[in-house]
């Protein structure tokens, strides 16, 4: 039961995920198109060829509807998987360079004396990116600056 609940979230954070101008219009079509066939089909036609302007309406109707399921599968499915296969890798990422900026800035405040206050970014980053996406964000090395005297 908890793997189907699972399962649902997933599918429903994926159908939030498309942009809500195409699920209205997806919506829209839907309705309109129930509409048309629970209600209009049963009237008798107006002008002579009602009825092929009905299929025709439909037709499009359908389409219409048929290219958004495409959109869904072929468009954006592709496109939430490869985000989800590179997150844990991009957050990794982000958390090594922000850390090795605040060890940058450690290492100056050291070398200069002045006490420098640690970056809001790194404490976000460190703190919250770990927690959000399930990857564990080691701190990175110090960096050791070695000047020459020449």
């Amino acid at each position: 039961m908890t793997s189907l609940r699972l399962r649902l979230s997933e599918i429903w954070q994926f159908l939030r995920s498309t942009p809500p101008a195409a699920n209205l219009f997806a919506l829209a079509t839907l309705a309109l198109w129930l509409f048309k066939d629970l209600y209009l089909d049963s009237i008798p036609g107006l002008f002579h060829a009602a009825y092929d302007l009905g299929r025709v309406v439909e037709g499009v109707l359908s389409a219409i509807i048929a290219g958004w399921v495409f959109y869904l599968f072929f468009a954006l499915l592709p496109e939430a998987r490869q985000r989800s296969h590179l997150a844990p890798f991009v957050l990794r990422n982000i958390a090594t360079i922000v850390g090795d900026a605040d060890s940058i800035l450690q290492e100056i405040a050291r070398a200069s004396g002045e006490m420098l206050a640690r970056s809001s970014m790194a404490r976000r980053t460190s703190s919250s990116q770990s927690i959000s996406s399930g990857v564990e964000v080691t701190r990175p090395r110090l960096f050791a600056f070695a000047v020459s005297s020449d």
